[in-house]
């Protein structure tokens, strides 16, 4: 772990309880699968590996966690004008079925080329979907509708995003009381700070290993540098992977919590997705598959005997969308 110079400020596990609570009668308590007879051999004897399958929640991604728990904390009178957000695609269908659970209109600023499936998702449950052409003007945008008075939702950043996502860790730790190992990706860092807040604060024993694409290691960076950075350019097939920036809070946490971050190719998330469709029957985007990526190579010899938990969680592709990106480059074999 890296020492960060500001003081960490950990959401309580009883404010993470609450969230749960609070989330319970709008979201899913989604499977956690043991998929050790399928990949366990893969890893050596004593290895259990299982998938927490978060891509069955609604809108087909984990975003609906944070997303919703900034929303109901916003409540009452300063949320009236409704609910608007950045996105690449399933923050942005998170925040437009929030919008629509509570009655609020609900505007998505997108950058040209976001996912169409994602983009369409969002206009299905009423959105009103604006078009940026870079990521830059997306987040002006954002900031012009905050200024109107919309409810500015954040992709990735903020105590309320983490509580949300750490509803995840706590039904994880329920679900597999003998975890030892967690395996998450990272674009901004939501998720990874919500497994840090809860199954950390759990159990500290427990290993929190992430991974990011090669092309847009943008968290890598920061912590190199010990501070959030930009990177001029990203490039990777898993967009929602992607940002171009990462930002104090998650930033924070992600530094001071990861036990280890790497990164994986565009050529091993294929390989995952591959997997992911041929053994299970899943139909995944590259960051949806990026934890198993990472868990089928560079964490491969780190997991045997241990007994790790995979995040799937994001399932937000059209098949012709699939098979553009596995026609796009190799795919990694693993098994």
């Amino acid at each position: 772990m890296t020492s960060v110079t500001a003081p960490l400020l950990l959401p309580t596990l009883s404010a993470i309880r609450a969230a749960q609570d609070r989330l319970a009668p709008y979201i899913l308590r989604t499977p956690l699968i043991d998929v050790t007879d399928l990949l366990g051999p893969y890893f050596g004897a004593g290895t259990r590996i299982a998938f927490k399958l978060e891509l069955m929640q609604h809108t087909g991604s984990f975003k609906l966690r944070g997303a919703l728990n900034s929303a109901l904390n916003a409540g009452g009178a300063s949320v009236e004008r409704g609910l608007c957000t950045v996105s690449s695609g399933n923050h942005g269908i998170a925040v437009a079925h929030c919008a629509k659970l509570l009655g609020l209109p609900a505007k998505i600023v997108i950058v040209r080329g976001a996912n169409a499936a994602c983009v369409d998702a969002a206009r299905v449950r009423g959105a009103k979907v604006e078009v940026a052409e870079d990521v830059a003007s997306a987040f002006e945008m954002g900031e012009r509708l905050a200024d109107e008075g919309w409810t500015f939702i954040h992709p990735w950043e903020g105590e309320n995003t983490t509580i949300g996502a750490a509803t995840t860790g706590m039904e994880i730790a329920e679900q597999m009381p003998d975890i030892d190992t967690a395996i998450v990706a990272i674009g901004g860092g939501g998720l990874c700070t919500g497994l840090a807040a809860s199954l950390k604060q759990l159990d500290d024993r427990i290993e929190l290993l992430a991974v990011e694409p090669e092309g847009a290691a943008t968290m890598a960076a920061s912590i190199a540098a010990g501070m959030p950075v930009s990177l001029a350019k990203v490039e990777t097939i898993a967009g929602c992977l992607a940002p171009h920036f990462t930002l104090p809070y998650s930033f924070g946490i992600c530094a001071a919590m990861i036990d280890e971050l790497v990164t994986i190719t565009d050529a091993e998330m294929r390989g995952a997705m591959a997997v992911l469709l041929e053994r299970f029957k899943l139909l995944v985007e590259p960051g949806g598959a990026a934890a198993l990526a990472g868990a089928l190579c560079p964490f491969h010899d780190r997991l045997a005997g241990r007994s790790t938990c995979i995040m799937i969680c994001g399932a937000n592709i059209a098949p012709q969308e699939f098979d553009n990106v596995m026609a796009a480059g190799p795919a990694a074999r693993f098994i």
